[in-house]
């Protein structure tokens, strides 16, 4: 069926139906579904570029991270559902192998025109689509994959591990979604089916909106990928956090489709039911296409065939005596009545068609003259009135009252009729053949009907035309004829596989099966044609055209099989048998090896399997209405109309659903404004200030109430107050922008607002522990909204949370063995297991186990040295290549953003093409940059030194792109302008320039979006170091112990109470680059616990091409009401974990371990270290807080080592111009304008303004270096001297620190808290000479290890030596400082250092004198 215009036309039909998913507002789901066939696509080759390809192991991780993508999103509490396709009914057969040919000569296609524009293709095979087919090894690999995928789940996964998963393979016969529909039939059956359960059901077939209305399950929604319909081609891409989903709820078109009807209660001789009319609606909708039947003539939807069909039902239905869908039974006597009035609307379309004809003909004769033949090669009139002739005969063979009909009928209506069938369907004899086709189509319509609401009735029948009749002959279907099935049994998987594959997929066959595709004695030889050929039929698209090939004879097929098949491999015939539906569970207790899946690897796997036919009942038994006992008129937080007054019109409102204003009618709901009083509003406020409410109608969501406002007064419960002028002002503003998106989007019309509600949408819904009782807890966003109180429902909510029965008792929540993370402490981020819940005390005993983090202090403090041996200016960059190439500079510099190219396309457009590296960009008046290429900083831009190689690699593989730019200069080039005086052919220079094109898109920096220069990140050199450094730490420094201890259960963090929306687990938190964290939310990618590095912070201006999970479509017009719980929860927190994991990626590490994080996800352990005071410098050392006054601090020696280029083994070597690569210039600031700037914040050298991390005020770490020295003008006093880089053991921090309100009194003053081992702390009883001497000597060997082609980083131009003092302090003496500083400060630019915003460098602030 036309399943971009079926669903386009019933989203802008009835506007509500759609939601784009964020957040807070994924309802809760008991049971999903997927239909797996639509995520290996997907996954498999999102691209039809002809250069793709992509590696088989890459598929499966792809469809790894999807699948696990997709549960975490819905979450279902009950049963998880994977069905893949198997073998199909020989119905869907057919249009099967009429895809697959298509499929494989359009791809044949692509490659012969890319070649003959002279593209170098990739030598390595494409990935053939058709081979995700029942049967092929491809599906049988990925089927053992997705088996061990789903048991090593449920063997780690604890959210895997409550559910039931149900995976039905391809070796299970049937479409997937079909099996999923024979589970819910079946489910429906039994005593202990909750009737009401929530289903949620992903896939791309907008069939999938049928059958699931077939169900009657009034909470049901359908989820899939956000389609968007605009003249620019949607980017594909397989990556699901970078894709926005959406749902379609089914529960709301319900609703919908009863308004569309209403209007026949009253005039009805039956009882009106909406199930009855759902029935009939799904039978409409076959008429205009489904995957079984073609088309009719004349019946498209961008045409009004819908419409036309609601039209015909609604005039005839009151003349029936029953609906014509009886629960899948047609009802052929009323359906024929039916087909008869809507005949009239066939003969009308073409009424209207032909005059469109005759006026062209009018036309022609006035451009022409009479009688001039514009088609003389197309006997079209002979061949009519032939045809008039034969179609005369069969009419006068008919009974009276087919004749009264048939007269009626326009001359050339007829002869259009009889062309039709002659031409395309190639009848002899008409009055035989048509009866027949006309019997064939009703019974597939009755077919459809059964597969749909009882399953297949039969394997074998399929519909023999490649074309449907007129609706005018359906009509003439006998009301007595009766339709009868052969069951059959479906096709083996390699039958089905040679039924359905084309010569072009071959390969994919089994070897003794590739010859019959086209040896010339083959007996299948004619069912494998080398072309075929289409035909559009009335429609517009190419993918809508049918596919003329012959339909696969079955029992010669089956022969053929027959006789070929002992060549088979023992592999082969493995994949040739059916198999069973998998069902499978956790078990904790014993598994036996027939039960379990695989008791070596998984043993507490339990895989039940069941039957093929397990699922598929008789039609008989099935219960195909709505289940009893269901209230439709209760709010229980599901998508629903109920709760305001309404009424609806239809109107041509131009309902801009998607990106285009709607040119069909849409259903507008009108609604019903409530006269209201003070009186009134009075007791509103007062029965509902601070209590619950619901807004976002009809897909609801709960909100607090906070208070009423009308233009004059105030309602906060019993209290009345005036309405200030801003308060009116911002309501007003507020409400009409709500009230037009609705009206604009959702159709919802409010004409007037008189009063307002002011409200707290629920931004996180959990329990909590009090008092040793759980409780729920709904936590409430800090910023609200004002909303027309006609569209707010005040009523109690009446959310069922089933999660609610979870949590039974403090004995089941800290059950033994469970483990959970410590959100106090002094093992703040730690890791707990339980040992037991003492009642008694309200306590928990636990073991703790504490283990070091690595230690990133070397790193941050060689953050400067890391970046200037790794970036360079972009005027160095462009001499460096201009003494190398003997280009312009400004060429250069041109190149490194970008050189945009107008080409004209085949339809009169032009397209953009961009032949710069993009490495730079300015948007908005701000610098944008590549991480790992460029960075930003102070409004300048710099360049990795392995730039200059990729410019040098361009030029001489490219060099007419920097002669274009040499010869002509224009901010847009044309296509002329390549090549300018060669002659090439336009064929040519658009091959060239494609040629270049895909050069660039296979380097790196392509591949890696615009960030913006000021955000906050690390840059990949520094990330390196950060893995290195990591995984020495994991092998030699990586240590644990356990203690045990007694905890108040608020000392947990139970992710399991987080029901609902983001909530922070420590409120008082903050986030800096550095930080240590560990992952606690366990329905997404990263495996629960894994510790991470924090990497990056951006909000959601940081990038350019911003692709997000989630898109809040709320507006905040008070910025300074925003609090610091929603910026936290508003940003990405990108974090490196120290373990690859499926989902991770690549892009800025090593290995497939970074991913983009919540706050909300994350508990930070080195925030816990800071507000303890404790392990500040990352030292493998555990120190729990002790009761004192004062903070001591730690004298542990720093052992500066001199850090090495990680990046030089990657490099490309080069000429002696490498030896010559420049360093980061020195920006030079007089003395006299270091002392005056020393008394202010050192954030204005180097830290962005714009960073919304700035916690304090502090000096600059990263990035400020001192290069000579200065006199100390004042030992007790380091404020009036110029600070400089200190050692990291001369730390000292204030006496007191705010700590957070997790703290526990009783543990801060717990007298039993254990020491650390003494191994974890380093000897210090070293003399301070022999420290004073180390440090020398630590200092010394860095400085002969940096040197760099003869000069030192600090010594740079050997004109003064830069020494570094180090500096330490004692707890008994007061703090001095003694310093030297430079006539100048040397300025590392760097892309991060400039936004290094971390509180560690408190540890900076208090310098001592040695």
């Amino acid at each position: 069926m036309g399943v971009p215009k079926f669903y386009r036309w019933l989203s802008e039909r009835y506007p509500c139906i759609n939601e784009n998913i964020t957040q807070n507002n994924v309802p809760e789901f008991d049971n999903f579904y997927v239909d797996m066939n639509g995520v290996f696509h997907i996954c498999s080759h999102p691209s039809d570029d002809v250069h793709f390809r992509i590696p088989e192991f890459q598929i499966f991780e792809n469809i790894a991270t999807y699948v696990e993508f997709l549960f975490n999103l819905i979450q279902p509490r009950k049963v998880f559902f994977l069905s893949v396709d198997g073998v199909a009914p020989r119905s869907k057969m057919n249009q099967q192998r009429s895809r697959r040919f298509k499929s494989a000569q359009e791809a044949i296609e692509k490659e012969t025109r890319a070649r003959r524009m002279g593209e170098t293709l990739p030598s390595d095979p494409r990935f053939d689509s058709n081979c995700i087919t029942p049967g092929t090894e491809f599906m049988d690999k990925l089927h053992s994959f997705m088996l061990n995928f789903i048991a090593k789940k449920i063997q780690n996964y604890q959210e895997w591990q409550e559910i039931e998963i149900i995976y039905s393979g391809y070796d299970v016969p049937g479409e997937g979604e079909h099996k999923i529909m024979d589970y819910i039939r079946y489910c429906k059956t039994k005593d202990s089916f909750d009737p009401d359960t929530r289903h949620c059901l992903y896939g791309l077939d907008a069939d999938l909106i049928n059958l699931g209305l077939s169900t009657h399950e009034p909470y049901f929604s359908v989820l899939r990928e956000e389609v968007t319909f605009s003249k620019t081609k949607q980017r594909k891409h397989c990556d699901p956090i970078r894709t926005n989903f959406q749902f379609l709820h089914l529960s709301l078109l319900r609703q919908y489709i009863y308004h569309e009807f209403l209007e026949l209660e009253q005039q009805m001789k039956f009882k009106f039911s909406l199930e009855k009319i759902i029935d009939d609606w799904i039978l409409l909708n076959f008429i205009v296409g489904n995957d079984f039947l073609p088309h009719l003539p004349r019946f498209h939807i961008n045409k009004g065939g819908i419409q036309i069909l609601y039209d015909t039902y609604k005039s005839i239905l009151p003349d029936l005596d029953g609906y014509l869908n009886e629960s899948g039974t047609l009802n052929l006597k009323r359906y024929q009545k039916f087909l008869a009035k809507l005949s009239e609307h066939d003969i009308n379309m073409f009424n209207q068609n032909n005059m469109d004809f005759n006026f062209i003909d009018a036309v022609n004769d006035i451009t022409f003259g009479s009688g001039v033949d514009l088609g003389q090669n197309f006997e079209f009139d002979k061949e009519l009135n032939e045809e008039n002739s034969l179609l005369s005969n069969s009419v006068s063979s008919s009974n009276n009252d087919d004749d009264s009909s048939e007269n009626d009928l326009d001359d050339e209506f007829v002869m259009h009729k009889n062309h039709y069938y002659t031409n395309k369907l190639a009848f002899k004899d008409l009055a035989a053949d048509v009866p027949k086709i006309v019997f064939e189509y009703i019974k597939g319509i009755q077919w459809v009907l059964h597969y749909y609401f009882d399953g297949c009735v039969s394997w074998n029948w399929f519909y023999p035309y490649h074309y449907g009749p007129f609706v005018s002959d359906l009509a003439k279907i006998d009301p007595s004829e009766e339709f009868h099935y052969e069951m059959g049994t479906p096709f083996q998987p390699l039958a089905q596989l040679l039924a359905v594959l084309p010569q072009a997929s071959k390969e994919i066959l089994p070897k003794v099966f590739q010859q019959l595709t086209y040896i010339p004695d083959s007996p299948l030889i004619d069912y494998f044609p080398n072309e075929i050929k289409t035909d559009l039929n009335e429609k517009i698209h190419d993918y809508e055209a049918i596919i003329l090939i012959p339909f696969m004879d079955d029992e010669l097929l089956m022969k053929t099989f027959e006789q070929y098949k002992n060549g088979l491999t023992l592999e082969e015939i493995e994949r040739n048998k059916f198999g069973f539906h998998h069902s499978m569970k956790w078990s904790d207790e014993k598994i036996t090896e027939d039960t379990a899946f695989n008791l070596n690897l998984f043993p507490n796997v339990y895989d039940k399997k069941l039957n093929m036919n397990q699922f598929v009942l008789p039609g008989e038994i099935i219960y195909k209405d709505l289940r009893k006992n269901i209230n439709l008129n209760v709010i229980n937080g599901f998508p629903s109309f109920n709760g305001i007054d309404y009424t609806v019109r239809m109107d041509d409102a131009r309902i801009k659903v998607f990106e285009f204003p709607s040119t069909n009618q849409s259903m507008m709901i009108d609604i019903v404004k409530k006269e209201r009083t003070n009186d009134t509003l009075r007791m509103l406020a007062k029965n509902h200030t601070d209590e619950i409410v619901y807004i976002n109608w009809p897909l609801l969501a709960e909100a607090k109430m906070v208070e009423i406002m009308d233009n004059e007064h105030k309602f906060y419960k019993d209290v009345i107050s005036n309405v200030t002028p801003e308060d009116l002002r911002y309501a007003e503003i507020s409400s009409r922008s709500y009230c037009n998106n609705m009206k604009n989007k959702k159709g919802i019309v409010l004409e007037t607002v008189e009063e307002i509600v002011k409200v707290l949408p629920l931004q996180s819904y959990r329990y909590i522990i009090n008092g040793g009782k759980i409780q729920l807890m709904k936590e409430w966003s800090k910023i609200p909204q004002y909303l027309p109180i006609d569209l707010v429902i005040f009523e109690k909510s009446k959310a069922n949370y089933r999660g609610l029965s979870m949590h039974k008792s403090m004995n089941t929540i800290f059950s033994k063995g469970k483990s959970f993370y410590l959100i106090a402490n002094p093992y703040y981020g730690y890791k707990a297991t339980v040992l037991k819940y003492l009642a008694k005390n309200n306590t928990v005993q636990v073991n703790i186990t504490v283990r070091s983090e690595p230690d990133f202090s070397e790193i941050e403090h060689e953050y400067s040295y890391i970046m200037g041996e790794n970036y360079y200016t972009e005027g160095r960059v462009a001499f460096m290549v201009k003494r190398e190439l003997n280009l312009p500079e400004n060429v250069i510099r041109r190149i490194l953003g970008s050189v945009i190219l107008k080409i004209p396309t085949n339809k009169g457009r032009f397209k953009r093409v961009n032949l710069g590296l993009k490495l730079k960009s300015r948007y908005e008046g701000q610098l944008y940059c590549v991480p790992g290429f460029s960075c930003v900083d102070r409004d300048e831009i710099f360049f990795h030194k392995n730039v200059i190689h990729f410019l040098i690699d361009y030029y001489k593989t490219f060099p007419h792109v920097f002669e274009m730019l040499i010869e002509i200069h224009k901010p847009v080039y044309e296509l002329y302008d390549f090549l300018n005086g060669y002659g090439h052919e336009t064929s040519e220079l658009k091959r060239r320039i494609s040629m270049i094109r895909d050069w660039l898109d296979k380097h790196e920096f392509s591949k890696i979006g615009l960030t913006r220069g000021n955000a906050n990140y690390l840059d990949n050199c520094i990330v390196r170091a950060i893995e290195e450094r990591i995984e020495s730490h994991m092998v030699l420094l990586c240590e644990e112990q356990t203690f045990t201890q007694k905890l108040h259960p608020s000392n947990f963090f139970i992710p399991e109470f987080i029901l609902k929306g983001n909530y922070l687990p420590d409120s008082k938190v903050n986030f800096q680059l550095f930080d240590r964290v560990v992952n606690i939310k366990k329905s997404i990618s990263v495996p629960f616990g894994l510790n991470g590095t924090v990497i990056g912070i951006y909000s959601k201006k940081d990038h350019l091409d911003e692709f997000t999970r989630y898109d809040d479509k709320s507006s905040v017009n008070d910025e300074s009401e925003k609090s610091i719980d929603h910026d936290l929860l508003s940003l990405t927190i990108e974090v490196m974990f120290d373990e690859p994991f499926d989902g991770g990626l690549s892009i800025r590490s090593s290995d497939n371990n970074v991913f983009n994080m919540n706050a909300s996800q994350l508990i930070n352990i080195s925030y816990g270290m800071r507000m303890s005071k404790r392990n500040v410098n990352f030292r493998n050392v555990y120190q729990p807080i002790q009761p004192t006054n004062s903070h001591k601090q730690s004298n542990n020696q720093n052992n500066f080592r001199t850090y090495s280029n990680h990046n030089n083994d990657n490099q490309k070597s080069s000429n002696s111009m490498n030896e010559n690569l420049p360093k980061i210039s020195v920006m030079s600031r007089d003395q006299s304008q270091s002392s005056k700037t020393n008394n202010k914040s050192m954030t204005k050298f180097n830290h962005s303004e714009n960073s919304p991390f700035k916690a304090i005020n502090k000096p600059s770490y990263a990035g400020i270096v001192s290069t000579g020295s200065n006199e100390n003008n004042n030992d007790n006093s380091t404020n009036n001297n110029v600070q400089k880089q200190p050692s990291l053991n001369q730390i000292q921090f204030p006496n007191s620190l705010p700590l957070p309100t997790t703290w526990s009194s009783s543990a801060l003053n717990a007298p039993n808290i254990p020491l650390p081992p003494l191994h974890w702390i380093k000897n210090d009883e070293t003399s301070e000479n022999q420290k004073r001497q180390q440090m020398s000597s630590d200092y010394r060997q860095q400085n002969n290890d940096r040197k760099y082609n003869n000069r030192s980083f600090y010594n740079r131009n050997n004109e003064q030596n830069s020494q570094r003092n180090y500096q330490r302090s004692t707890p008994n003496k007061q703090q001095q400082s003694s310093s030297t500083s430079s006539d100048s400060t040397r300025f590392i630019p760097l892309s991060v250092a400039r936004n290094h915003q971390h509180e560690n460098v408190l540890r900076r602030q208090n310098l001592n004198q040695d």
